[in-house]
């Protein structure tokens, strides 16, 4: 069977991510990562007080962002 979903293929894409490691993964900076929580446009999994993302989630919700407003 073929998927044709974009995924991110590497070694940290199915691993929880703090904020700091997933603006490095994503090319952003922290802050931005910040204020696309705070307004809930990525997917986010709290775990106690800290915010944890998974790498595959996110892109996949940007990339229908900007599906989205293309």
């Amino acid at each position: 069977m073929k998927n044709n979903q974009t995924h991110c293929h590497d070694d940290n894409s199915n691993r929880l991510m703090s904020q700091t490691q997933l603006a490095e993964h994503l090319g952003v900076s922290r802050k931005t990562v910040q204020r696309l929580t705070a307004s809930a446009t990525i997917p986010t999994i709290w775990v106690g007080r800290l915010p944890r993302y998974n790498a595959v989630q996110v892109v996949e919700a940007l990339a229908e962002l900007g599906a989205s407003h293309a």
